[in-house]
């Protein structure tokens, strides 16, 4: 495995030349200036790199992949994740560093911009640290995504593919407010729901149309109580449209739900009784026996991050340790309140820890800002748990 020359890199200055890239999701261009400069920095630690195009017909830059593989092919994989791109729209740029020099802000400062300059950091401490012609017990990849902010489309199969092949996902979004870490986020998925109706006129043959409102009418009300019901889950109808005229019997109309969980079992549950919900009209038919006909589809499936088990709830406490070492106080691991890439490669047993990026406030907002120290302690943070990985693997696996 490859090892980083490099001397102590200025840490603040590498997130300024970032900040200073303009890269809102929309900005192809920028985005692709963020994502070459990581794929170099990556390069430069020994990483192969490859770009991901996005499925179908997703107009994105190519995901940034990167890999060092270690020598033992018993090795564990360990994916780092992060993002290129921003919300902020073009219209707001530059990095500012406070006089005092232990706060900056700036468009991404935090989200992801910070998180990528600390997993980079980690990675080169780490590397930098093993024993000469010695080899890692741990295969690094690392993710750069071009699009986290939209919820990266057209790559939520890689995504979900890496996380089979991954041993445990360390994600670089900001750590939460109080400096804490993330063990859990809520997983959704958004459903659209047609209804076909059969239009007629109101006042003359009312008895001949099918009133695709009011079935929807009466599966939304049955969608609120599939939420009531549900524990750890929340079901929301967030659009309803349909109809063409108000003395026309409405022959068609939709709606968009989204549905909240915080484990996969929650979302089983909620799905299949909302698919038996819906593989049953509840209107009355036509004079001449039509029926309402509807269908469900399923627009958007983000897994959740659901609470540890006992062996993810260990490797959470290891990473909180050298977090603590780093920053010299107790820290702890909270739940995020969205959902981030780190979701699509969810799945049973997959361990998952997030918010392991920059230290800061004002997420998505132009006071969005950093504290400079915790480029320093978080990616100390992440070097000393890499490190310590193997050991403490070796010793949870023996009798």
């Amino acid at each position: 495995m490859a090892r980083s020359k490099d001397k102590q890199p200025d840490l603040i200055g590498r997130l300024k030349r970032l900040v200073e890239i303009d890269s809102p999701t929309s900005d192809f261009k920028g985005v692709e200036k963020v994502l070459k400069w990581t794929e170099a920095e990556l390069k430069r630690l020994g990483f192969k790199t490859r770009r991901i195009r996005p499925e179908k017909a997703v107009k994105s830059p190519a995901l940034l992949f990167a890999e060092m593989k270690s020598k033992s092919v018993s090795a564990p994989v360990i994916t780092l994740i992060t993002h290129a791109d921003t919300v902020f729209d073009s219209g707001f740029h530059g990095f500012k560093v406070s006089k005092d020099r232990k706060t900056a802000t700036g468009p991404g400062v935090i989200d992801d911009k910070g998180g990528i300059v600390i997993a980079l950091e980690g990675l080169r401490l780490f590397l930098s640290r093993l024993p000469k012609k010695a080899s890692a017990e741990i295969t690094l990849q690392f993710i750069c995504a071009p699009s986290e902010e939209i919820g990266s489309p057209g790559f939520h199969g890689f995504l979900a593919e890496t996380g089979k092949k991954t041993w445990m996902a360390l994600g670089f979004e900001p750590a939460l407010e109080t400096g804490d870490i993330i063990q859990t986020r809520r997983g959704n998925r958004w459903y659209r729901i047609d209804v076909q109706g059969a239009e007629a006129h109101s006042g003359r043959e009312p008895e001949k149309g099918v009133n695709a409102a009011h079935e929807l009418a009466h599966k939304i009300v049955g969608l609120e109580k599939i939420g009531i019901e549900s524990p750890g889950a929340s079901v929301q109808t967030g659009i309803i449209q349909g109809g063409t005229r108000t003395n026309v019997v409405c022959g068609h109309a939709h709606a968009r739900v989204d549905v909240r969980y915080s484990d996969f079992g929650s979302r089983d549950q909620v799905h299949s009784r909302i698919a038996d919900l819906m593989s049953r009209p509840s209107t009355r038919p036509s004079v001449d026996g039509k029926r309402a006909q509807i269908s469900l589809t399923l627009d958007d499936d983000c897994p959740p991050v659901p609470s540890p088990s006992p062996d993810t709830g260990r490797w959470v406490d290891e990473y909180l340790k050298s977090l603590g070492q780093a920053e010299g106080k107790t820290l702890k691991a909270g739940s995020g309140g969205g959902s981030a890439d780190v979701n699509y490669m969810s799945r049973p047993g997959l361990i998952i820890l997030d918010g392991l990026g920059a230290t800061g406030f004002g997420m998505h907002q132009k006071t969005e800002t950093i504290f400079l120290e915790s480029l320093k302690t978080r990616s100390e943070a992440l070097a000393d748990f890499l490190s310590k990985v193997p050991t403490h693997r070796k010793k949870s696996t023996q009798p």
